[in-house]
């Protein structure tokens, strides 16, 4: 059966080679005796097939391509995006049977040196980019928020040509206009790409039920294709003191993150008590301090928690479907998974069961003294101390431990005599804007991003602009489109 879809259905191919799509776990069937490639392949497609299936509770529409094929060509590179389409599980290139003595590769294709014709090579191969965790392969995906100043239909439309570019999930903060789960209803109208919040502020603006009806309405109206993102909203006992909690982050985030999975889960849950004696609730005044939310077979909302320190990553891992980075370098990326996996291993998951997902910011302009400005602008004002919050707390604290502690202090100094922030820009290293991100010209772009994404499960390119409008958060989707960062 699965043959003569192969042959008749609908799919890729080319003349040396034939696609065969399976929902089904029959990759095999219908083909002739394997070669050593293909039992090798075989293996690996087995291993990550249990990797995936134990992970698609946590991760909804996994789209995944494994390639297996004798050549390392134009045609499999530009198959790769074409494959991850919501119905399609698993898929293999192999070569189709032909006679030896007649056998020619494919336009495009080349043969490994000294590789008998008519039989697969089996020399390395260049492959895609390898994820760290559940995913065999780093996805991509592109994050657009209210500081590109882009109305509701330009969101839309940006949504679009990301989709067309390649790109397979749209990301959005929340506490902008228009709001980010409207945005996200909108994008899963118009594209069939995984949408996702980064983050929402839960505790400054939510309370755990609220955050759930409105992730159980996505995973209906997108059919499982909705990420829920979480963060504390701000750090420092002032802000605690704000939103009428104790400064107890890690004791809030656990309450956020298991009451919002229960509710979704199906669960009837109770809203927990942080501090001490009575403690402060998280359901707010008007709310039911005991609720469900009465619908059993929800689609999948996975909740990701945004975590920078120690012991929130272990938290994520301990608690949370997925783990939120931000603004951190390769090197602290390898940190965050060990520390991920720490608290992973505390709840009894495998290592790299919590997927690792980070906005990437970049400014891509032909300009590039104001691509640095923008970018820059943005840093500083993630990285730079405020006063009387410890320079060890949040961002500051952050990049501090990424070894940038004497140039920020320098900075803060220059600011606190009252120097402008395009002045304090022009001061910033190089070094340090090109640790966390990328600024400059198209065709460096894909290589930067793909350095900096190493050791992520979903990189998403969180796109600055130095100029307004719709256009250049275009070209910069265009120049960092997925094809081009893993060919980088």
């Amino acid at each position: 059966m699965l043959g003569e879809r192969a042959r008749h259905g609908p799919g890729l191919r080319d003349p040396a080679h034939k696609v065969i799509f399976s929902t089904r776990w029959e990759p095999w069937a219908g083909l002739t005796r394997p070669s050593r490639a293909e039992t090798w392949a075989r293996k690996e497609l087995t291993r990550r097939r249990d990797a995936l299936n134990a992970a698609r509770r946590r991760l909804p529409m996994v789209r995944v391509a494994t390639v297996c094929t004798e050549y390392t060509s134009e045609f499999t590179d530009a198959l790769l995006p074409r494959l991850r389409s919501r119905d399609t599980a698993f898929a293999m290139v192999c070569r189709a049977p032909q006679p030896r003595s007649r056998h020619t590769p494919p336009d495009g294709a080349r043969r490994c040196p000294g590789a008998p014709l008519g039989r697969p090579d089996t020399a390395p191969k260049r492959m895609p980019r390898v994820a760290s965790g559940i995913l065999p392969i780093m996805t991509i995906g592109v994050g657009l928020d209210a500081r590109l100043g882009l109305p509701f239909d330009q969101l839309r439309a940006a949504a679009r040509e990301a989709k067309r570019l390649g790109f397979e999930s749209l990301w959005t903060p929340a506490g902008g206009v228009p709001d980010s789960f409207h945005v996200c209803a909108a994008w899963s109208e118009d594209t069939s790409l995984r949408t996702g919040i980064s983050v929402v502020p839960a505790a400054r603006m939510w309370t755990p039920l609220g955050l759930a009806i409105q992730a159980a309405t996505l995973a209906q109206l997108s059919s499982g294709r909705f990420v829920l993102g979480l963060g504390t909203g701000g750090y420092g006992p002032g802000f605690w003191e704000s939103v009428g909690l104790p400064d107890r982050p890690i004791a809030v985030m656990r309450e956020y993150v298991t009451e919002v999975r229960g509710l979704l889960a199906g669960q009837q849950v109770t809203a927990g008590r942080i501090g001490d004696g009575a403690g402060v609730s998280l359901a707010a005044p008007g709310w039911p301090r005991t609720a469900a939310l009465g619908m059993a077979d929800l689609p999948p909302a996975p909740v990701y928690l945004a975590a920078l320190g120690p012991q929130m990553l272990r938290l994520a891992g301990e608690t949370a479907d997925g783990a939120l980075l931000n603004w951190a370098t390769p090197e602290h990326i390898a940190v965050s998974r060990r520390r991920i996996d720490k608290g992973a291993a505390r709840a009894g998951r495998d290592p790299g069961a919590v997927p690792m997902t980070m906005y990437i910011r970049v400014c891509v302009d032909d300009d590039v003294a104001a691509a640095r400005e923008a970018f820059g602008t943005q840093v500083l004002g993630y990285a730079m101390g405020r006063p009387g919050i410890p320079k060890s707390a949040g961002y500051r604290g952050l990049f501090a431990q990424m070894g940038f502690d004497a140039e920020l202090t320098e900075l803060e100094q220059r600011r606190d005599r009252g120097a402008a922030m395009p002045e304090l820009v022009a001061a910033v290293p190089d070094e340090m804007l090109h640790a966390v991100g990328y600024c400059g010209p198209p065709a460096t772009a894909p290589a930067a991003f793909a350095r900096l994404s190493t050791g992520l499960d979903e990189a998403i390119v969180r796109i600055i602009t130095a100029r307004p409008g719709l256009e250049p958060v275009v070209e910069t989707m265009a120049a960092l489109a997925p094809s081009l960062i893993r060919s980088a």
